[in-house]
């Protein structure tokens, strides 16, 4: 039997786990293990390698992940057309998975290579899919108000006091019940909810893979769309947004999933659901340094502020959000962090 090669990241028992697993799946022991890139939670991925192919084995700690939602929802997406790894085993109590291996070409390497406009019809596609998926079961919960308020929380928390020590401004609360407002009032279906270029990647077979999918709620029907086009991590040119929200609002109202009839309307519901999304992850990102000891994404804080004040310069309501940001706080977290994005 050949000696396999672990990373000091693997946990013993998902290694002997693993190996049981993966010899039942494919016929085969493991190899190798190589630690994958992780977003924003504690779950930890790495690519297990054999003779006969690779999977993907995945450690989600129970106390802090829920295995069980992620394999339901990974069953319920995989049934209706959408692009989730196939699920081989799981161990839902010790938070042990393993899966389908959907390679490393994720839309972020596609849109650098120039192929933004293939990555986003795939995924407008996907998204598509997803609005329309339908979930008898009741597998999928609510996207609630407080979970909103409770997200824009994480930034004046985070970021403002955690970061730049400083209070949040008296209109930031007025601010966070406006875009509540417009998120809770729109039309609602089933969303992936972290649908951004490191989550969606370019299968082997040309189709679109889906991976961190296990937080899916029923929400703002712009929610999806908002991760998309107002991504963290690339930026699309203004041209590039205004296509493919025309490809999709032509797209979903001939489905019935949009069920708003004003471009204006629909226009003003994107662009506050990207504030609400990047003001939760600039906030997400502070917090994975402050509380985690995790820099990786200190980064991406500047140049998603600046695209931040830009876009909050369209509407009045998020126009004090635009001063602050270009007056004090965008300076203030570019010092903040210099040193240790370094």
């Amino acid at each position: 039997m050949t000696r396999a090669f672990y990373t000091r990241d693997v946990n013993d028992s998902l290694k002997d786990w693993a190996q049981d697993a993966c010899h039942a799946v494919l016929k085969a022991d493991i190899e190798a293990w190589t630690a994958l890139p992780v977003e924003a939670s504690f779950r930890r991925f790495f690519r297990v390698s054999t003779g006969r192919g690779s999977l993907v084995a995945m450690h989600a700690p129970p106390e802090r992940e829920d295995t069980a939602q992620f394999v339901r929802i990974g069953e319920l997406f995989k049934t209706q057309g959408i692009g989730v790894p196939v699920i081989h085993a799981a161990d839902t109590k010790r938070g042990f998975a393993l899966m389908e291996d959907l390679g490393e070409d994720t839309l972020e390497r596609a849109y650098e290579r120039g192929e933004a406009e293939r990555g986003i019809n795939l995924a407008l596609d996907t998204i598509l899919r997803i609005q329309g998926v339908q979930d008898d079961e009741g597998s999928i919960p609510d996207y609630t108000a407080e979970r909103f308020e409770m997200e824009l929380g994480i930034f004046s928390e985070w970021f403002l006091g955690g970061l730049l020590g400083i209070d949040a401004p008296s209109w930031y609360s007025e601010l966070a019940r406006h875009l509540v407002k417009s998120a809770t009032e729109q039309p609602k279906c089933p969303l992936h909810r972290d649908f951004h270029c490191r989550n969606l990647l370019i299968t082997p077979t040309g189709g679109l893979g889906v991976v961190d999918f296990q937080d899916a709620l029923v929400g703002p029907v712009t929610y999806d769309l908002a991760s998309l086009l107002g991504d963290c991590y690339y930026e699309f040119a203004e041209a590039e947004v205004n296509a493919a929200l025309e490809s999709y609002y032509e797209d979903a109202q001939k489905l019935g999933i949009l069920r708003i009839s004003e471009r204006a309307q629909f226009r003003r519901c994107f662009d506050l659901m990207v504030i609400q999304r990047q003001l939760k992850a600039v906030g997400i990102f502070a917090r994975l340094w402050l509380r985690d000891g995790r820099r990786s994404h200190l980064v991406s804080i500047e140049p998603v502020l600046v695209r931040l004040a830009k876009l909050c310069r369209n509407y009045a309501a998020t126009s004090a959000l635009a001063r602050s940001i270009q007056e004090n706080w965008l300076s203030e977290a570019i010092a903040k962090t210099a040193r240790l994005v370094q």
